[in-house]
C-alpha cells in the first residue's frame, strides 16, 4: 500500500489535513528528484560543456598561434628589405578559421506517382574516428583565419621609397586592400 493511500484510506482526521500531507509529500518527492536529477546529470553536462570548451580553446588557441607565425615569419621576410632596418609586425584577422570536418553523404531519388513525380532526400552524417561509437570528428582540412589588416613598423619607413617597399611587398602577399595596410616609421 502506497502511503497515499494509507493517508486516505485512515480514520478520522479531517480532508484538509489529508490533503496538506499529500502535498507534502509530493513536494519532497519533486525536490528528491531534483536533487538526484542534479547529481547525476552534472557530470554529463561538465563534460558536454568542457567539450564544448575544449575545442573552442582549441580554435582559438590555433588562431592565436597562426597569427604569431604569420607576424613573425612577415617581420623576418621585412627586415631583410634594403633599408628596412628593425621590423615590427602586427596583423589582424575577420575570423579565426574553420575546420572541414570529414562527411558521409547519402543520396537518394525516388519516383512516385502516375506522372512520375521525382522527389530526392540527402542524409549527411560527420565521420567520428574509432566508428560512430564516439570519439572526436576526422578533420579532413584546416581553413586558416583571414587576414585582413597588417601595421608595420619599420625603423626605416622614414624614407618613402622604403616605406613603398614594405607596403607593396605585404599587399602582394596578402592580397589585402591598401586601406588595411599601414606602414609606420618606428625608432632606430
Amino acid at each position: 500500500m502506497s502511503v497515499f493511500q494509507k493517508i486516505f484510506n485512515s480514520r478520522g482526521g479531517d480532508l484538509k489535513k489529508k490533503l496538506f500531507t499529500v502535498t507534502v509529500w509530493v513536494i519532497i518527492a519533486v525536490a528528491a528528484m531534483a536533487a538526484v536529477g542534479n547529481i547525476f546529470g552534472s557530470d554529463s553536462d561538465k563534460k558536454a560543456e568542457d567539450g564544448d570548451n575544449k575545442s573552442a580553446d582549441s580554435a582559438i588557441s590555433s588562431a592565436y598561434d597562426y597569427i604569431n607565425r604569420e607576424e613573425k615569419n612577415l617581420s623576418e621576410k621585412l627586415s631583410r628589405v634594403s633599408g628596412a632596418g628593425t621590423v615590427t609586425v602586427a596583423v589582424s584577422v575577420d575570423d579565426i578559421g574553420e575546420s572541414v570536418l570529414a562527411r558521409n553523404v547519402s543520396t537518394s531519388n525516388e519516383q512516385s506517382g502516375e506522372e512520375g513525380e521525382n522527389s530526392s532526400s540527402r542524409d549527411e552524417t560527420v565521420v567520428l574516428k574509432g566508428g560512430s561509437g564516439g570519439g572526436e570528428p576526422i578533420v579532413v582540412a584546416e581553413n586558416m583565419p583571414k587576414i585582413s589588416g597588417v601595421v608595420v613598423i619599420s625603423s626605416g619607413a622614414g624614407d618613402e621609397h622604403i616605406k613603398n617597399e614594405l607596403y607593396e611587398s605585404v599587399k602582394a602577399l596578402y592580397g589585402i586592400p591598401s586601406h588595411r595596410i599601414k606602414i609606420l616609421a618606428g625608432n632606430q
